[in-house]
């Protein structure tokens, strides 16, 4: 594996997280038990990542593996896509998978009092864009004290941290011009475009 592609800065993770927060949560004791969940990423006082903030539902296998064993992976996988010999004038040019992922490892011990502060912290990140629009959990009213009796959170030191970014930058500027072009708008350009 390149080490180009585990390069990245921290800012480029937590803009990566902030924008697709979905990530399949794998208790490490029970695999089988995983679960797509949104989750926040907290910086410490420097600016790095050193928190994982989510929740589950109380009573998932995913909870119930937790409950006995904390040890997980995170895993985030955000644009990805084909990248075609079509679009390559080198003739030689093998195609490949361009994407942008992260594993983050974290002892998600949990707790039914973390499920508020989770679920605000996750819904503020999401209507962070929104201004004087953005929606919070105040306006669920009753609704939201009785979704939280079926909820636990967490707020988990990351133990481990392994981006991939695999943007590109293993191409010749030729080729990977022409990759961008034939990208056309899809997400993927943009993180390709800033990772160079």
């Amino acid at each position: 594996m390149s080490a180009a592609f585990s390069d990245v800065q921290p800012e480029a993770l937590l803009k990566f997280v902030r924008e697709y927060p979905l990530a399949w949560v794998v208790p490490e004791a029970k695999p089988a038990a995983a679960m797509l969940m949104s989750l926040v990423v907290e910086t410490d006082e420097e600016g790095l990542p050193a928190y994982l903030i989510g929740h589950l539902p109380k009573h998932s296998p995913a909870a119930k593996a937790l409950a006995e064993d904390t040890s997980a992976t995170c895993l985030f996988l955000g644009p990805n896509a084909y990248m075609q010999p079509q679009w390559v004038s080198q003739t030689k040019w093998g195609p490949t998978w361009n994407f942008v992922s992260l594993k983050l490892g974290a002892d998600l011990a949990l707790s039914d009092d973390l499920a508020a502060p989770a679920l605000q912290a996750l819904t503020t990140q999401l209507e962070d864009t929104k201004g004087s629009a953005a929606w919070s959990t105040d306006q669920m009213g009753e609704r939201f004290e009785q979704l939280l009796k079926a909820l636990t959170g967490f707020r988990a030191p990351i133990s481990s941290m392994e981006p991939r970014f695999k943007l590109g930058q293993d191409e010749n500027e030729t080729t990977f011009d022409e990759l961008l072009a034939g990208l056309g708008d899809h997400p993927l350009a943009g993180w390709m475009s800033g990772g160079r």
